[in-house]
């Protein structure tokens, strides 16, 4: 779960030499915080919504000193993935082909998403070639589709490489790193 979140990978030492007495860990969302004596480590804090929280790290020493540190700390169930993505292995001048794929929703909110298809370039890089709003329903998968139209230029170059990539249009993604897929082997493209 996403806004399980662990704490307290803790460094802090006293400059003075006395010794730490105690941690406390204030989460930042109002449901408290943990104080411990001894060693600071993997607490586990649910937080029960989305957002924005300071956590706080305040040291004692045993002779009474204090120190504190805080940390944002960005709290986001929201994430949606690329699970399949196909395009055809070949295709001649002037046939249209469907590029496909999927989109899922793992989040417990329904996401308004955008779903951008490019395709490769001479010299490299990519252009964007099309788009499609989509919405995902919380906790599926959703098919998507796009038709191309391949050219005398894809033709020229040999072969096409499509990438696709989709954007949660209201929200962070919690996990941006599955949001894009590339095509593999590329289309070869025929006059």
């Amino acid at each position: 779960d996403p806004h399980l979140i662990q704490f307290c990978d803790d460094a802090s030492s006293d400059p003075g030499g006395v010794g730490i007495q105690s941690w406390t860990l204030d989460f930042g969302d109002s449901g408290g915080g943990v104080t411990t004596p001894g060693h600071c480590f993997g607490y586990f804090h649910q937080y029960a919504a989305d957002g924005e929280y300071i956590v706080q790290l305040t040291v004692t020493t045993i002779d009474g000193r204090t120190g504190s540190t805080s940390v944002p700390v960005r709290v986001y169930a929201r994430d949606v993935s690329i699970t399949k993505f196909s395009a055809p292995p070949s295709a001649r001048v002037g046939q249209t082909k469907a590029i496909t794929g999927s989109v899922k929703n793992s989040s417990r909110y329904p996401e308004n998403v955008i779903i951008e298809l490019y395709k490769s370039v001479a010299g490299g890089g990519f252009e964007l070639i099309s788009t499609s709003p989509q919405s995902i329903p919380a906790r599926r998968t959703i098919q998507f589709a796009f038709d191309y139209t391949f050219s005398s230029e894809d033709a020229q170059v040999g072969t096409v490489t499509f990438r696709v990539h989709v954007t949660i249009l209201d929200a962070p993604d919690y996990f941006p790193g599955d949001n894009e897929a590339i095509s593999s082997p590329p289309t070869v493209v025929r006059p």
